[in-house]
């Protein structure tokens, strides 16, 4: 199911990097859980990021959180990670690059 768009989320997302160097990601759709619920919310860093904890904690937040809901002008893309933390090429970044997943 398509990512639903949200009007008035009041979050600012830019696409300048995709945009920029489209061969690094690939336009994609979070898979979208049926009951999905916030574990635990990282408050500093939203407050950092403008964000309204407040919101984060209800469905939209938590939907928002997952890529499910996102601004009207979002466009979500799906990038490999092969950094320092799961090492180069490791099995997380190929599952992340799956194109069967994309």
């Amino acid at each position: 199911m398509a990512a639903q768009a949200l009007d008035d989320s009041g979050v600012s997302l830019g696409s300048e990097f995709a945009r920029t160097f489209p061969e690094l990601g690939v336009p994609a759709q979070a898979v979208r859980p049926e009951l999905p619920s916030l574990v635990i919310l990282n408050e500093q860093l939203a407050r950092e990021l403008e964000l309204d904890t407040r919101q984060l904690r209800r469905q939209p937040g938590v939907r928002f959180l997952l890529g499910n809901e996102l601004p009207v002008r979002a466009a979500p893309v799906a990038q490999i990670y092969a950094g320092h933390s799961s090492a180069p090429y490791s099995g997380v970044a190929a599952l992340v690059a799956d194109p069967s997943l994309t």
